[in-house]
């Protein structure tokens, strides 16, 4: 059987037609290869109407479209104050416990479920704790008020302990994959404290 060659994230789909296309594509497994190099054809089929373009052969080579994860959040805010994620039960915060306190706990918490992500994948197993502050103020940029500072401080401990290429492989890799850090203009400094 010919498999076709596969990139990552995309899923080929080979058909072979001996006549063109009806409205429902269907992929089927191809045929045996003619000596002709296969074709990319591309079509639109508006109204019954079939555009065929740049086909050499009857081969048809189809990339279905790389699709992302996606992940989906919810959370309320109701009169009282509390707070509910979801479909949970509602939690009621102290008064000091402003957007910015929870924007600086959600930074922590995301790096440390990266962190916790990554050291799995690796066989690691991991035990954390950390803490974030910032600066708001007018940005240059734009004279808007936001974070125009961030520094994140997590103190890990890592069993069995990566060799020092590794352990800085998964740090960055830690911060990379935090995708509340990903969603900011400014960008975290990190500060890690790697128990021995």
């Amino acid at each position: 059987m010919v498999r076709p060659a596969t990139l990552a994230g995309f899923s080929p789909a080979i058909t072979r037609r001996h006549e063109p296309p009806s409205n429902t594509t269907q992929a089927r497994q191809p045929g045996p290869r003619s000596g002709a190099a296969p074709a990319l054809v591309l079509t639109t089929q508006n109204s019954g109407q079939r555009h065929w373009t740049n086909h050499y052969d009857d081969t048809v080579l189809r990339m279905a479209a790389l699709t992302a994860k996606r992940f989906e959040y919810a959370a309320a805010i109701d009169r009282a104050g509390r707070l509910t994620a979801g479909d949970g039960a509602p939690l009621e915060l102290g008064e000091e416990w402003t957007p910015e306190h929870l924007l600086l706990i959600a930074l922590v918490d995301c790096s440390l479920t990266s962190l916790r992500y990554h050291a799995r994948r690796a066989g690691l197993e991991v035990a954390a704790s950390g803490s974030a502050s910032g600066v708001v103020t007018k940005r240059e940029s734009d004279e808007r008020y936001a974070f125009v500072e961030l520094e994140v401080r997590l103190d890990v401990s890592l069993q069995p302990r990566p060799l020092p290429d590794e352990l800085e492989a998964l740090l960055a890799k830690a911060e990379r994959d935090c995708f509340i850090a990903a969603s900011l203009t400014v960008k975290p400094s990190y500060a890690w404290r790697v128990a021995d």
